[in-house]
């Protein structure tokens, strides 16, 4: 299993993934090596692009794509386990496309893969799923179109420091953990 953020690793190895975790970096900036496992899970927080998923939300990939790259389906058999581990704890998953972009997705961009039938945006899963033979990708949405946070969050450390992004400074670090940990509550399941 593959994680981009220290926050979410925290969360899979508190909630007893019984799996080994590998935190990867935003966009896989520090992932160097090979994919060695039969199906490579990706796994974290995501924003939301359809106006049907609201912060919170588990989002079951059916496939991922790079940007404008042809999309990859997402291995069947895990889909579903993760689709019934969610129903099992009491959530609604969305189902659909993630789509991973170089870049947090925001405004008119966001709106523009929303309309292009993806759900979800993240910047890791279509990535894994090039360098796999299989994937599989679950993510709980941090914000969403009706939760925007500011484009100015793409630089994290500039944009703790202005006032301005302090309330979703705030809000980030409240509901981020949470959210990390329920995408891996649902890993969790899935593989009981």
């Amino acid at each position: 299993m593959v994680v981009a953020t220290r926050t979410e690793e925290r969360a899979f190895r508190s909630a007893g993934v019984r799996m080994p975790v590998r935190r990867a970096g935003v966009g896989l900036r520090s992932w160097q090596r090979e994919i060695d496992t039969p199906v490579v899970l990706s796994a974290g927080l995501a924003g939301g692009l359809s106006d049907d998923v609201e912060p919170g939300t588990v989002v079951i990939a059916s496939h991922v794509a790079v940007g404008d790259g042809d999309p990859v389906e997402c291995d069947a058999a895990w889909t579903e386990a993760l689709l019934a581990a969610a129903q099992r704890l009491g959530h609604t998953p969305a189902r659909g496309g993630i789509v991973t972009l170089p870049a947090m997705a925001t405004g008119l961009e966001r709106a523009a893969w929303g309309a292009r039938g993806y759900i979800a945006a993240d910047m890791e899963s279509g990535l894994l799923a090039l360098r796999a033979r299989r994937c599989a990708a679950v993510r709980v949405v941090l914000d969403a179109t009706t939760r925007e946070i500011s484009a100015r969050w793409r630089r994290p450390a500039v944009a703790a420091l202005d006032p301005r992004n302090w309330s979703d400074a705030l809000w980030l670090g409240r509901v981020a953990p949470a959210f990390a940990r329920r995408a891996a509550l649902v890993v969790a399941e899935a593989i009981r």
